[in-house]
């Protein structure tokens, strides 16, 4: 009896006793332990897999945030690429327009019967042309001009390139735009035109200054017929004291001569010497701006009279 040990149970039946070996006891507390160790085990493994379930969930939102940005970088790039070609058809219509109005398959010495009857010419016309397009000198005081051709060019370093013309003038004479445009270049550089300043105008046109002393505008900026550019001087390689002047149309270099004569005089003389361009194509793309210009005024009027 010595291994048995007696278990009494009383309730209000009376009592019962049971006779249980100890071996049971051990039993129990095992079973007991284990379910414990059990629990206890199933608790970790839960808080283990809640943060495992957390790590995730922070993933995910990490990826999507990623996603989300990835998506609107994407949809970004999809709206300038689209913005782009928007613009490359525009460009390309301005092009295909431009070629219209000069014959590029011809030389532009090659001299065409110009269309354009002087009588037709509008004075709005004329004055927009000589507003919006280089004509007369960029400098007010200088000593000669002389075709580029009679010295070295900067650039290729040979003789006989007849691109444009230099003025010899003083260092630091003041140098002004011919026409209305935007500063397309700025450089301040040493060699080659040295310092200069390109500017680019309506309708295809574009205008140089180069071997400046002093530049007076930056890059981006709209400037006026008649505003201050630079001053004129010796940089990069020039034969001393000068201002290197172009007149280029759709990249093609012009007759500078033509331009700084021109005036608002000699309109038939200057479109009979610039033959090749198509000015009659031209001054109609003006007198749609006249016309809008005439609703506009009207319209205006209207308005302030109440009507």
């Amino acid at each position: 009896m010595k291994n048995r040990f007696l278990l009494s149970v009383v309730d209000c039946d009376g009592s019962r006793q049971f006779n249980i070996h100890k071996n049971a006891k051990k039993i129990f507390l095992a079973f007991t332990l284990g379910v414990v160790l059990m629990i206890g085990a199933g608790f970790v493994l839960m808080y283990y897999l809640m943060g495992e379930i957390v790590d995730i969930s922070h993933s995910k939102e990490t990826m999507l945030e990623k996603y989300r940005y990835i998506y609107a970088q994407n949809q970004t790039l999809k709206d300038r690429i689209n913005l782009k070609s928007n613009e490359l058809i525009e460009v390309s219509k301005k092009v295909e327009d431009l070629e219209e109005i000069v014959n590029l398959g011809k030389n532009t010495d090659e001299v065409v019967a110009s269309p354009v009857e002087i009588d037709s010419v509008s004075a709005f016309q004329k004055q927009i042309l000589l507003q919006v397009i280089p004509n007369g000198n960029p400098l007010q005081d200088f000593t000669k001009i002389v075709s580029s051709s009679q010295r070295i060019h900067p650039l290729k370093n040979i003789t006989g390139i007849a691109s444009g013309v230099d003025y010899i003038v003083a260092v630091d004479t003041p140098v002004y735009a011919t026409a209305d445009g935007i500063v397309d270049l700025v450089r301040n550089g040493n060699s080659g035109y040295g310092r200069f300043v390109k500017i680019v105008h309506s309708y295809g046109f574009s205008s140089m200054y180069a071997h400046l002393s002093k530049i007076a505008v930056k890059r981006g900026a709209f400037v006026q017929k008649g505003q201050l550019l630079g001053y004129s001087g010796n940089s990069g390689n020039s034969a001393g004291a000068r201002l290197y002047y172009e007149i280029r149309f759709l990249g093609g270099y012009q007759n500078a001569m033509d331009y700084i004569s021109w005036n608002g005089g000699n309109f038939e003389s200057f479109f009979k010497n610039t033959a090749h361009i198509k000015w009659a194509s031209l001054l109609w793309a003006i007198e749609d701006l006249s016309q809008l210009r005439t609703y506009r005024l009207d319209y205006q009027g209207k308005t302030d009279a109440g009507l």
